[in-house]
This record gives C-alpha cells, sequence and structure tokens, in this order.
C-alpha cells in the first residue's frame, strides 16, 4: 500500500511538471492622467480686476504623475496566473495660484503633488501562449505615502514660502488593466497596458518641513508647524488655544484616481 502511495506522489509531482507554467519578472514605467479631480477650498484660483474678484473652479488631480513598477506572475495553467507587485509613484506637480484683497492685494501661489509606494496582489487572465498575447488583470492593493504642498504668499512686497509634507496617506486601492504581451524571444516578452485605478487618500499628519528655505523650526510654535487632522472638532472659544499644541483641522480627502498607460518588459523564468 506504500509503495502504490509513493507511486501515485511521484506521478502526479512528475505530470504536475509537465504542465507548470513559467513564470515572469516584469519591470515596467507609466504615466497616469488624473481623473475625478475634486475643487477644494485649500486650493484656490482667483484672480483681482479692479474690485471684481473672480474666482475659478480649478479640479486637484492627486493621480497624474509617472508610475515605476516591478511585479512576478505566475501562471497556474495555460490562461490564469496569480501577481504580486509593487509600484513607486512620484506624481506631478499641481500648480493654483490667487489673489486676495485686504488693505493691499495679496498674491499666493500653492503646488501639490502625492508620492507613495503601492504593494498589491493580482489575478491574471490571458489568451492561449501565441506571439501576442492579449491579457486581462484585476489589482487590489495597499497604498501609503505623502503629499508635499508648497505656499508661497506675497503681500506688501514682501514673501515667504512654506513647505508643508501631508503624511500618513493610506488607503487601500482596486485597479483594472487591459494589455498584450509581445513575446520578443524565449526570455523576454515586451508589454504594453492601459490600467484604471480607483484610490482615494486622506492625511492623517502634516508638518511644516522649511519656511524661507530653512528647515530650523525650533523658534515656531508648535500650532503654527504641526496640524493633526480629525473627523470631528469641538471648540471652547472662552479658552485661548495651547501655543505648544498642533492645531486641528477636519480630515480632507483628496482622489488619487488616474488612467495610465504603461510600457515594460517582462523576463521569462523558469521555461
Amino acid at each position: 500500500m506504500r509503495n502504490i502511495i509513493v507511486i501515485v506522489i511521484f506521478i502526479s509531482l512528475y505530470t504536475f511538471s509537465l504542465s507548470a507554467q513559467p513564470g515572469y519578472f516584469s519591470i515596467a514605467a507609466s504615466y497616469g492622467f488624473g481623473i475625478n479631480g475634486i475643487t477644494h477650498s485649500k486650493f484656490e484660483q482667483s484672480a483681482i480686476d479692479g474690485n471684481k474678484i473672480t474666482v475659478t473652479a480649478k479640479r486637484l488631480t492627486l493621480g497624474s504623475g509617472f508610475n515605476y513598477r516591478a511585479d512576478f506572475r505566475y501562471f497556474i495553467n495555460e490562461y490564469i496566473g496569480l501577481g504580486i507587485q509593487g509600484t513607486l509613484t512620484r506624481g506631478s506637480w499641481q500648480y493654483f495660484s490667487s489673489e486676495r484683497k485686504i488693505v493691499f492685494i495679496q498674491y499666493t501661489d500653492q503646488c501639490v503633488r502625492a508620492r507613495g509606494l503601492t504593494l498589491a496582489a493580482a489575478l491574471h487572465i490571458r489568451a492561449a501562449e501565441q506571439r501576442v498575447m492579449p491579457y486581462f488583470s484585476v489589482f487590489t492593493g495597499y497604498f501609503t505615502g505623502t503629499m508635499d504642498v508648497v505656499d508661497t504668499v506675497r503681500y506688501c512686497e514682501q514673501g515667504t514660502t512654506s513647505q508643508w509634507e501631508y503624511s500618513s496617506l493610506n488607503s487601500f486601492c482596486l485597479s483594472f488593466a487591459a494589455g498584450m504581451d509581445v513575446v520578443l524571444n524565449e526570455e523576454l516578452n515586451l508589454f504594453f497596458e492601459m490600467e484604471l485605478q480607483n484610490m482615494t487618500v486622506a492625511p492623517q499628519r502634516a508638518r511644516l518641513i522649511k519656511k524661507n528655505g530653512s528647515d530650523q523650526m525650533d523658534d515656531i510654535p508648535v500650532i503654527e508647524k504641526e496640524i493633526v487632522f480629525i473627523d470631528e472638532i469641538s471648540s471652547d472659544y472662552s479658552q485661548q488655544p495651547n501655543s505648544d499644541l498642533p492645531q486641528k483641522e477636519l480630515t480632507p480627502y483628496f482622489p488619487l484616481d488616474s488612467f495610465q498607460i504603461r510600457v515594460g518588459l517582462r523576463i521569462v523564468i523558469g521555461r
């Protein structure tokens, strides 16, 4: 009986080794076009003409910018594969400018971008192996990153520049991709891909990291250089704010949705 079991295991392993599909290690670069942008009170586009101020809606789209990806995928049969991947996002700067009149005109220029890392698992479905193989993929992952915000304010011929870092932009994400592999030789494939990514991020904290080009913050009160974002704020107007504590603001939510166009290379492993 024991010998029969050994023979069955051996045949099973031998059959699996014959039908096993190769794995693929891939590297790729893409550019994302931000979609589902929002207008936000913190980022304003306005201009003054005489006594008239015009405020224009301008959408913030943090999903725009370059992405760099490395992934490994293994096909359990000819058509279905599983994969893991890491994507480094380096968002492009979004620019805003506004004019406000108090006594004199105050000019504010702002730029903002998001950057971070996404780790994801994927399911891949492809056509039968041939020289050109169309495929479809579904990704679910977790993004962690930061948002850079630079404010430059000019008023009465004086100006200040403040650079903030909004941290702990953590979020789960869902993506769908379609593309095709082009077989170059037995060891290398070229691939083209389009991906639709859906994700919303919310910072937990913000920190002033530079003011007028200096990172020396010791003389600045905590309330002016740190922000904590929370979902509910209760204020007691009979009490003076404590300058040794961070200021509190309501949590802002920003879309990191994008439509990406990607090109890359796959190295065939284990064929």
